[in-house]
């Protein structure tokens, strides 16, 4: 039993037994057609010739387009051409348009690491620039240049310890604080 190229399974064969030994064997040939699930016997006597007694005998060829036994077989013979060595050389085209490409990964390469160190500037001088934010306090009698300035500090709470009510930082320019005296 084989499968065939059109979809069809061929069954070749048969035999009866005789208390557990082959007595007959059959040279008939069946068809299952795989589409319409039917079966289409062929007898050896339809126009194929019959081979002699197959069983223990030597392989035997079908031709499954007009269901006749092969009496001969001639191998076709088909020349392999050598395969070709894999050459070392390129040629110029080949040559130029690995040099494009080469330049044009290197420019992605190259824009791809600026541009990325460009964001990391960024973000590292917006994160400095929130964590030194100074504000300016202008005070009457001072210059616009000179004022006294006041830091942001972050508190530490000690337990038991109630924080106190004010924190005045001493001026940078020697001006004293309203109600500091």
């Amino acid at each position: 039993m084989f499968l065939a190229q059109d979809g069809n399974i061929i069954i070749y064969g048969g035999s009866t037994l005789n208390s557990g030994k082959v007595t007959t064997v059959f040279s008939d040939i069946a068809v299952l057609n795989t589409n319409s699930w039917e079966f289409i016997k062929f007898f050896t006597y339809l126009g194929a010739t019959s081979a002699s007694n197959l069983y223990t005998n030597n392989i035997y060829i079908l031709n499954i387009h007009n269901y006749t036994w092969v009496a001969t077989f001639n191998v076709p013979t088909t020349t392999i051409p050598p395969k070709q060595p894999p050459s070392t050389w390129n040629s110029s085209t080949d040559q130029a348009n690995n040099n494009y490409t080469y330049l044009y990964i290197g420019i992605g390469i190259g824009a791809g690491v600026i541009i990325l160190i460009a964001v990391l500037f960024i973000i590292g001088f917006f994160i400095y620039k929130n964590r030194h934010k100074e504000e300016f306090i202008m005070t009457s009698g001072t210059s616009r240049n000179d004022h006294i300035r006041e830091t942001h500090m972050s508190m530490i709470y000690t337990s038991g310890i109630p924080p106190s009510e004010t924190y005045v930082q001493t001026p940078l320019y020697g001006v004293p604080m309203p109600g500091n005296n």
